[in-house]
Order: C-alpha cells, then structure tokens, then sequence
C-alpha cells in the first residue's frame, strides 16, 4: 500500500514565504555568529508594534544559527497562563520539547516536571484537598508557591501588598499553614515532590540550567521568547532572577526576546547585563523599495495590483502579504477595505468565504472549516473541506502552532468586516462553533475536567462562542462557570475572564457583556490581587436566583471572606449563614462564622459555632484555639 505521507508532511513541503529587507538587524546576528567564540552578544532585543515581523525575524535568527550548529527552540505567547508559576513551567517545559523534538534531551528537568505535573494531578483529583474557600486559597498560594511567601520579592507582592490595602495578612499565613499540613499529609517521606509543589519555580530551574549547559557544551543553543509582551510580566522576572542572576547559564546559550516594547536596559534587572545585550532593534514598517521587492519576489508585477497593495497594506509586513496572496480578481475593480480588496481577488467565492467567516474563530482546524462551510453556505452546496482547510492553511497570515490561527492583525480586521456584513450569519456561526466545542467536551451538563488540557480548552472556546451570541442567557451561564472554577480550578478562573474581557472588546456593543466583563474581572483581581474592593460591585449585582447550588456557596463563601476583611462584618455574618444553608457539614463555614459573631461581640453564638466546628472536625486546631 503507498504511503504518500500525512497532511502535516504537505504543509511542510509547502515553500517558505520569501524573506525581504531587515538586512541591518540580520547583519548584526551574522557578524555575532562569525565572532564566536568570544561574540560581544549574548541576547538580542528585537521590538516593533504587531504585524512588522518580529516573528519572521526571529525565525530567521533560528535559520542563521542552525546553519553553523546551534540547537534552537522558542517559546511564544500559548505559555502565557493566569499564574507566574505555570507559565515559567510551561516556558520551560516549551524549550524542552523543542529540543527533544530534535532527539536532544533535558533529561533531569524532564524527569522533573513529569512529577510535578503528577503531583498536581494527585492533588486535583483529592477528594480530601481543602475545599470552598480555603480550598481557593489553597490553590493560590500552591500556585504561587509557598515557600515564596518567605522571600522577596514575592512576599512584598503578597505580604506588603496586604497591609498596604488596610487587610490583616495573618489570615493568609495560617492559610499557608494549612497547606503546609495538607502537604505533609499528601506527601509524606516525599519531601522532593513537597519542594516541587511548594515552589516550581526554585525547584524546577536548576534541573533545567544544568541539563542546558550540558548541551551547551557540545553545541551551542539559541533560546528565542516570541510575544515577549503576553508573557514577561511571568518570565522577565525568572529570567533575571532565576536563570541570569547566578550567573552560572554558559555564554554557549544565547537568548532572542521579540516583543512589542524594548527592555528596559536602565532597570537594575537589566543594567549588569547591558554589555552582553545586542543594541535595541526596532522593526518597523518596510521602505517603499523593501516592499516592492517583495511583491516582485511574489510574482506581483501588475503596476496597478502593486499600487493597490501598498496603499491598503501602508507597507506593513503582514499586511502586504496577506495582499499579496490573493492572486486572482482585477486591480481594476474597486474596493473600500483591505479585507474587501483581498477578499475581491480570491478568485475560488469558497475560499473567499472561508478566510473571512473563519477569522470568528480564535483557532482553526479541519473541523471549524467544515463548520464554517455548512453554516454560511447560501444554497447548503457541499465543499471540499479538506482542500479548503489545505489552501487556508498554507495563507502567509495564517500561524502554525499547535493550533491554526490568523495573525491578530489580519483577525481583527476581517472580523470587523464580518460582523458589518452580516450579524446575523456571525451569530449562526458562533453558535454552531459553540455546539461544536460543548459536544467535543461531553456537552453542557458534563461534568468539569479541570485536570484535562483538552476539556479546558475546549471549555474556553464554548464560553468564548456562547458570549457572541444574543440575550442574556449565556450571560447568566458564564457567571455561574466562573463562580464554580473560583472554587474548583483557580487560575482557570483568570482564563475564563480574559477570554469573557476579549469578547467585550470585540464586540463592545453587546451591553451585558460588557458590563459583566467589567465587573467579573474587577471581580476576579480583587480576588487574585487580595484587594477585595472590586468584589463587592459583583456580589451587590450577582443573580443569585439564577445561580447553581455551587456557584452560590462559592459567591457566598467569597463575599462573606471579602466582607470580613473589609470590617463589614453585619455583610459577612449574612453570607456566610447563607452558605451554612446550602453546606452546614463543612467546619470551617462554621469557624469563619464564628469568627464573624466574636467582632461583632456575639461571644454566645461564636462559641456555638466553634463547637459545632469542632462536632464536625475533632482535628481543627483552630476552632480549638479560637474556642
């Protein structure tokens, strides 16, 4: 039988778009590359705004080091999570993969993070783990790491940050107190495993720099971090303090960080590091002469077809060869957007349809092209989906990550124009994208997987989906969602919002979303920062008659938490009677309870309720203290 190869192999085989211009910042590396061993330049600081090409660039940084024998891997923005530590896990976990891809193996780090990541497993899959509120708390510090509470500057952006906003941090020490006890419990003699979740981060980068610089002995490495602006605020800090600061990473490792903004080379973090890091280099837009160059490397050499694209495109990379691979139409035919010019010149109307209606989806596959297909189709003809998704696939503005997705340049403009078209064929489209999503996840009234990748994927997508579309009613749902992962799945909760805030943004006219937008992710700040204030606004509006039963204990155990730190302890005696009502078996709902009762100076009812957390739980010291 003949094996012509996977769909994957084609793409592949497909040739590179050519690469034009940016001879200064490419001269720079080579000379680099050519002064080894001793070459000035360890780090390269490549900026500019969205679409001018960072990502080409670094791209053929890689190709340039690979030609003289340097392994090279990248991370980009899907390492971006809610939580310092995850990302840096998922960073480094990234460059890992990469290179194993390559049959090179970090192969102590690896053994770690396996572990780490089956610790975290064991312990979302506890039925006995802290549940309710201390269950949150438990998974926030977890995932900042304990043993972080200890040090600087992590306890100045917990501890400090506390008393600065008026909020007693004693609560939060005998929170990581808890911790420390369900640790030992859940691990005990695994004093290694207790070190790995306590604090990835200390725990987890030294495996990683020592299995580097072994490498980097026998070859040299490029570690390129694209999207630099999703991910520094999690990344600078470890790679400062974590990865440069010892000062033990080999000059064999370089480093390339592309973003949208230059480092701060005057910061302490930077300045010891100054003399080692390549000039700044700004990517901008292409010269008139750059552009024409490439449209003629193209193929483009229609006087009026050029002029046409450098006027919509404005000579900005991406733009023009978005352009530039529509081939088909008329220059002559007029058009009043790039997106209309481009779609014009998409000779198959197939694939004119297909590139604009996918741009409502955040990823593509082959699946949401045959989504997109059947439900924009005007007379229900069937396409050729596989063809489809293969021309779609190979289109210069489209990346190939582990997911197909445009670049949020060219997304933005053709969602817009989408939406102008035809809002009623857009909220066709998300609501048979959010079916799709549900049904690939078990359906809406499965129940959460929040250990499984796929699921919580999966779940982002449905709630993305459902927020496009009209009324109030997945509104309602999306609410009840985050109310139950607060308590379930912390730092999912932050995803929830920002996908929630992205829809706001594209589609600022949907009222209630916005709205909710707002004051979900005032809400889940207040929660995250310790902050508390911006809480309140939701509670006062939630609709708790429309909640679940476990969105509500949430909504309450949170409120009556908040409102007991911000002194309104009449607010929080109200919530958390609430919550006893729903669970009146949990001892410590009856502990913080009691809590409440002794500010107000309700000492008979304090103490009834410390007993009856004490029935419950003969083991709660401190209910046996505050008693």
């Amino acid at each position: 039988m003949a094996d012509d190869g996977t769909w994957g192999d084609a793409i592949e085989e497909q040739p590179e778009e050519p690469f034009v211009g940016r001879e200064h910042e490419l001269g720079v590396f080579r000379a680099n590359l050519a002064a080894r061993p001793r070459a000035p330049y360890l780090l390269f600081d490549i900026y500019g705004q969205a679409g001018m090409g960072k990502t080409r660039l670094v791209e053929q940084y890689r190709a340039l080091a690979k030609d003289v024998g340097f392994l090279t891997a990248a991370t980009d923005h899907e390492q971006r999570t809610e939580l310092q530590a995850f990302s840096v896990v998922a960073a480094m976990a990234k460059l890992s993969d990469d290179l194993s891809e390559r049959g090179y193996h970090l192969e102590k780090f690896q053994a770690q993070v396996n572990c780490y990541r089956q610790c975290m497993q064991e312990i979302e899959a506890d039925p006995e783990k802290p549940t309710g509120l201390a269950g949150m708390l438990t998974r926030s510090v977890l995932r900042v790491g304990v043993g972080a509470l200890k040090q600087q500057p992590v306890v100045k952006a917990i501890d400090d940050s506390l008393k600065e906003f008026g909020v007693d941090s004693s609560a939060w020490i005998d929170q990581a107190g808890e911790v420390a006890n369900y640790f030992a419990r859940k691990f005990h003699n695994r004093s290694d495993e207790v070190a790995l979740v306590r604090d990835p981060i200390r725990t987890l980068t030294p495996f990683f720099l020592e299995d580097l610089n072994r490498l980097a002995a026998d070859q040299e490495v490029l570690l390129c971090f694209d999207s630099w602006e999703f991910t520094c605020d999690h990344l600078e800090q470890w790679l400062l303090v974590h990865v440069l600061h010892p000062r033990t990473l080999s000059r064999r490792v370089w480093l390339a960080i592309a973003g949208q903004h230059p480092l701060n080379l005057e910061s302490d973090g930077w300045k010891p590091y100054r003399r080692v890091i390549a000039p700044p280099l700004e990517i901008d837009v292409f010269t008139e002469d750059e552009a024409r160059r490439y449209l003629a490397d193209q193929g483009i050499t229609e006087q009026q077809r050029i002029e046409e694209i450098l006027r919509f495109s404005k000579c900005v990379p991406i733009l023009l060869a978005w352009l530039a691979s529509a081939k088909g139409g008329s220059a002559q035919e007029a058009a009043d957007s790039a997106v209309d010019r481009f779609l014009k010149w998409v000779d198959d109307p197939t694939q004119a349809r297909v590139a604009l209606w996918s741009a409502l989806a955040r990823w593509f596959d082959l699946d949401t092209v045959g989504i997109v297909l059947a439900t924009t189709s005007a007379d229900g003809t069937k396409s050729d989906v596989e063809a489809t998704f293969a021309w779609l696939s190979r289109m210069p503005f489209v990346r190939r990550g582990e997911k197909w997705t445009y670049h949020p340049v060219v997304r933005q403009l053709m969602l817009a124009y989408a939406c102008e078209r035809s809002e009623a064929h857009a909220e066709a489209l998300h609501r048979a994208l959010a079916e799709h999503h549900w049904k690939a996840i078990g359906g809406r009234e499965a129940e959460p997987r929040y250990a499984d990748d796929d699921w919580l994927l999966g779940r982002l997508e449905a709630l993305y989906h459902d927020l496009h579309q009209p009324g109030d009613a997945m509104v309602l749902a999306a609410i009840d969602g985050f109310l139950v992962a607060l308590d379930k799945a912390w730092a999912f909760a932050g995803e929830l919002v920002q996908t929630w805030q992205q829809v706001a943004e594209e589609n600022p006219r949907r009222g209630a979303v916005v709205r909710f937008a707002r004051l979900v992710g005032n809400a889940w700040a207040a929660w995250r920062d310790r902050t508390w204030t911006g809480w309140v606004p939701f509670r006062q509006v939630a609709d708790v008659a429309a909640l679940s039963a476990e969105a509500r204990l949430t909504l309450y155990l949170v409120s009556g938490y908040v409102y007991f730190a911000l002194k309104q302890y009449p607010e929080a005696l109200a919530d958390y009677t609430q919550a006893l009502a729903l669970d009146p078996q949990d001892a410590r709902f009856h502990n913080d309870r009691g809590n409440t009762y002794a500010e107000l100076k309700q000492y008979p009812e304090a103490l009834a309720d410390y007993t009856q957390a004490l029935a419950l739980d003969p083991q709660d010291a401190t209910a046996y203290n505050n008693r």
